[in-house]
């Protein structure tokens, strides 16, 4: 029984000196909590004044605004690669402050200039696996195998391997300034190559070359349709379409017929490819040119935050310091 009083007791003991503990430290946090509060009342005009010290000098020390021109692209000839080592080289010059070469192609002046470039590729996973169709399976797989790609499926289908399968890209251009002709000078510059020019001489001259053979083509089948029509009479075919297979001539109408219509379409195609295809990088659509600004580049705003947090660390460690110092000192630990 008298042990069961003393277990009780020692718990209640125990209760209360945590609850005076706990009260001990609200009211230490709250003390100091004052401190702060009257501290801060007193020196305000030193946080006033350091807070336009802020501004003043980060108004003073802004960096000149940039711009970031986004826009679709594409690229035509299969000049993907040629487009890329292109921009790669470009920003090289320009980041090693070649002036003779930024000068030289209109890539910036004094308060205008390209500071860097960046393209990706667009992805089109289905095109992609519509153009690698014929190639063996396994031989895919091991390529797949060796990308170090991981838990990524757009980095992987943009990675240098695929994107020379895609024509369509997004490039983004960071400009000190918003002049357009700094856009306009960098497609200048990149279909200006000549490796680029090379290419696309190819290219042009192999365009005609296949459609003035495809309308050859074309035109030997109506020829030969027309031969073949003359010879028959159709109005005694039963057949309500052209749809059958005759020995004598051994002449399939359906075959031939679709191969026409391939043919047609694919000339379509290649016309059009052609007139697009005036050089090997051209814009779809517009151009945005919008500023980029992030909060690093606000120093007006950060410079004050900055400068007032080390003003209340510095009063912070002072008053630590003269606390302590002082407890130190009433324990007789300093002379």
């Amino acid at each position: 029984m008298s042990n069961s009083k003393a277990d009780n007791a020692i718990d209640e003991l125990d209760l209360s000196d945590i609850f005076s503990l706990f009260k001990r430290w609200f009211y230490s946090v709250l003390a100091l909590f004052f401190k702060a509060m009257d501290f801060l009342f007193k020196f305000w005009w030193a946080i006033l004044l350091v807070i336009i010290i802020g501004v003043v000098l980060g108004k003073f020390t802004m960096l000149p605004t940039k711009y970031k021109a986004t826009m679709i692209v594409k690229t035509n000839f299969d000049s993907q690669s040629y487009v890329y080592n292109a921009l790669e080289q470009m920003i090289g010059k320009i980041s090693d402050g070649d002036t003779s070469f930024i000068s030289e192609n209109k890539l910036g002046s004094k308060d205008n200039l390209v500071l860097n470039a960046e393209i990706n590729p667009i992805i089109d996973v289905v095109n992609f696996l519509k153009k690698v169709k014929d190639v063996d399976d396994k031989s895919l797989g091991e390529v797949l195998k060796r990308l170090t790609v991981k838990d990524d499926d757009e980095a992987l289908f943009a990675s240098e391997q695929f994107y020379t399968n895609y024509k369509y890209h997004k490039l983004e251009l960071t400009l000190l300034g918003k002049d357009k002709t700094l856009v306009k000078n960098t497609f200048n510059y990149i279909n200006s190559q000549p490796s680029i020019l090379q290419i696309k001489g190819g290219y042009i001259i192999n365009q005609k070359e296949k459609i003035n053979s495809s309308d050859k083509t074309v035109a030997q089948i109506d020829a030969l349709l027309d031969d073949y029509s003359s010879g028959i009479n159709l109005s005694l075919r039963k057949e309500e379409k052209l749809s059958y297979f005759n020995n004598e001539n051994e002449v399939n109408l359906d075959g031939v017929l679709e191969l026409k219509r391939e043919m047609v379409r694919d000339v379509e195609e290649l016309k059009n490819d052609l007139i697009t295809s005036t050089d090997a990088l051209v814009t779809i659509g517009g151009v945005q040119i919008v500023e980029d600004v992030s909060f690093t580049d606000k120093k007006y705003i950060y410079y004050p935050i900055l400068f007032v947090f080390l003003f209340l660390l510095a009063a912070g460690v002072r008053y630590s310091y003269t606390t302590l110092r002082k407890r130190l000192i009433e324990e007789n630990f300093l002379d």
